[in-house]
């Protein structure tokens, strides 16, 4: 092995562990984020849903679509947040997002799963794909006490999280992009001081070797290398003599 193919070595072993250690501790900060961010918002999320039950619970209606449907329109106002009444039925009878015309032609919403769950233990949150709005969407239901509504549920979309991951990505991935470059240039200069160490040693060699004992290797370190250049005085001495 030369000591060019030494130096090229040592180059891409000090910069391949550099790197992947790098990229490790970026898909260590990278993963997390994205579930943290959406517990985040389910944790505000569920708060909405709450003040929107509490809401509607205290307000009194005449209990027409008409009426349960502006009392979603105005909570809505106050959220981020779709807010949907569900009737026992199943029957939506109130959405912000939805005029009064339109709700007639809405799902009935009684299986959907987080309807489901909110009846069963009171609370319900799901997320999955809406084909209306194409994107995703995390739902929270709460079971109500109210003579016309069973269910109040609140949609957010994610792309929210989505805008904040890719941010979050771009400044890791920046970060990445410097940290790799200062590794770089750390690996080059571990393996020129090594090749350059190792080419001083090769040549008191080659002079040992030609007979030329006057100059002795002067890498004393510690080190293996170090050792080396050790003995190699040591037996240069002893041929000497």
């Amino acid at each position: 092995m030369t000591f060019g193919g030494l130096r090229a070595r040592t180059l891409l072993a000090v910069f391949g562990v550099s790197a992947a250690s790098l990229l490790l501790a970026a898909l260590l900060i990278a993963l997390p984020m994205r579930a943290q961010l959406l517990r985040a918002i389910e944790r505000n999320l569920v708060a909405e849903t709450r003040l929107a039950a509490a809401l509607i619970q205290e307000r009194a209606t005449d209990g027409s679509v008409a009426a349960l449907d502006r009392e979603a329109d105005q909570i809505g106002a106050y959220t981020a947040a779709r807010v949907t009444f569900i009737a026992a039925d199943g029957q939506v009878v109130g959405d912000s997002a939805e005029d009064l015309a339109a709700l007639r032609t809405i799902d009935n919403h009684g299986a959907r799963p987080e309807v489901v769950e909110a009846r069963r233990a009171g609370i319900g949150i799901g997320r999955r794909f809406s084909t209306t709005v194409g994107t995703d969407l995390l739902y929270v239901a709460l079971a109500v006490r109210h003579p016309h509504v069973e269910v109040v549920r609140l949609a957010l979309p994610l792309t929210e999280v989505d805008e904040q991951f890719r941010a979050v990505r771009r400044s890791v991935l920046a970060a990445l992009a410097v940290a790799l470059a200062c590794a770089l240039g750390l690996a080059w200069l571990s393996s020129h001081l090594l090749a350059r160490r190792v080419d001083a040693i090769a040549a008191v060699a080659r002079r040992y070797a030609a007979g030329d004992f006057s100059a002795p290797a002067r890498d004393q370190g510690r080190d293996e290398l170090g050792t080396v250049a050790r003995v190699l005085n040591d037996t240069a001495r002893e041929l000497g003599r």
